[in-house]
């Protein structure tokens, strides 16, 4: 599967959570992202909050993807890699 984006477009990392801890976040809610192989910390924000539905998960299992950018470009190598993310609430 490929994904063509705009040359200029900032990275961002995807983490799919359960609805009911989506409803605890805010857009612009600070995000710390360890992305497995590094030893970085890297910092961001949630962007975009989204409903999904996951099959894989049961029936129907509500779920929601939230976008994270990260404050600094990350190296294409790194894409595919499994992250952790932990959401800082204000």
């Amino acid at each position: 599967i490929l994904t063509l984006v705009p040359k200029e477009s900032s990275p961002w990392i995807v983490a799919t959570i359960k609805a009911s801890d989506a409803n605890k976040l805010s857009l612009k809610n600070d995000a710390h992202i360890s992305i497995a192989g590094t030893a970085a910390d890297i910092k961001g924000y949630v962007a975009s909050i989204k409903s999904i539905t996951n099959p894989a998960v049961g029936t129907g299992s509500r779920m929601a993807e939230v976008r994270i950018v990260p404050e600094q470009n990350l190296p294409v190598e790194l894409t595919g890699r499994p992250a952790k993310v932990v959401f800082i609430m204000n």
